[in-house]
């Protein structure tokens, strides 16, 4: 993993180098081995890029040995899907060397919640939070449609749970979910 850089540092980045960053770190959750297309690519970065300007920048990855240009995709229908990239060994590598930005704010908060938990007194809430994390992120990897999510949904659910372990919005991931209401009628008693 890459070593954290500050907000300003991240800021600091050229365009281009910030979509370089984004090219290597969409093709790698994919693996190494896999390809995406244009469209796959475009669908999975999470920004809206003119298509000559992604095919300018896997140009200069490539030239950099950092993706390979691949032919003859398939869907996982069977379908033709034409041709793509994927990360090289050597793209792994200086994606793991490059320091990876961390809000001032998300640093603090961990910060916070480590001296807590080496102090004792936050480890109910915690592991409160981690249990319903595990069970968001089992019930989206167990949804074929949202199996690609479950990261997004452990995090999501860890800081809902640590913010509010009562909130309406954990209440599918209890064992009885109706419990999660009855129990905001009762009062501050928390149901996992």
């Amino acid at each position: 993993m890459s070593a954290p850089i500050s907000r300003e540092a991240a800021q600091q980045l050229s365009p281009v180098e910030a979509l370089r960053r984004l090219a290597l770190e969409t093709l790698s959750e994919c693996g190494e081995g896999y390809c995406l297309s244009l469209r796959g690519f475009l669908s999975r970065c999470g920004a809206r890029i003119h298509p000559e300007i992604v095919r300018g920048i896997m140009a200069d990855l490539r030239q950099d040995g950092l993706v390979a240009h691949c032919r003859g995709l398939m869907t996982e229908d069977g379908e033709m899907a034409g041709s793509g990239w994927g990360i090289t060994p050597a793209g792994q590598a200086h994606l793991r060397a490059l320091p990876r930005p961390v809000a001032p704010a998300m640093k603090e908060a961990a910060v916070a919640m480590k001296v807590a938990w080496d102090a004792d007194l936050a480890h109910r809430d915690l592991v409160l939070a981690a249990c319903f994390a595990g069970a968001a992120h089992e019930a989206a990897l167990t949804s074929p449609l949202t199996a690609d999510g479950a990261p997004t949904a452990l995090l999501g659910a860890f800081l809902t749970a640590l913010i509010d372990p009562m909130s309406a919005d954990l209440d599918y991931l209890r064992a009885d979910p109706a419990s999660g209401e009855a129990a905001r009628s009762d009062g501050p008693e928390t149901t996992a």
